[in-house]
């Protein structure tokens, strides 16, 4: 028991849900840029969007953390460009700073060479 204080056991509780939330939330505003970029940033005719949109609302994401990966995908908002790697049956997610560089191979080079 924490004695009078509980402020402390709650902390390592918080902490822990909190990592796990952020995690969730990072992994779903990555797929929502990526659906964002390839069928346009409208709910109504993007069908992917549209299901990834509603597992973010389903695991409580912010209306605004919705919008702004939205915006990032569709390039309202500048800043980093979020690729999707194929390597062989598995997908996964880059980002990519278009300021560094404009070539996939360059920045990803150690990517291609690693075996998932």
């Amino acid at each position: 028991m924490s004695g009078y204080s509980k402020w402390a056991t709650t902390k390592r509780h918080k902490a822990v849900i909190d990592a796990k939330r952020g995690k969730i939330f990072s992994m779903l505003s990555k797929d929502i840029s990526l659906a964002a970029r390839d069928g346009g940033g409208d709910i109504n005719f993007n069908a992917r969007l549209r299901v990834v949109v509603q597992k973010a609302k389903e695991a409580n994401m912010p209306a605004d953390n919705i919008k702004k990966a939205i915006q990032k995908g569709t390039g309202e908002l500048p800043g980093m460009s979020i690729e999707e790697l194929t390597y062989g049956q598995q997908k996964s997610c880059c980002q990519r700073d278009p300021q560094c560089t404009d070539q996939r191979r360059r920045k990803f080079g150690k990517s291609w060479s690693i075996d998932v």
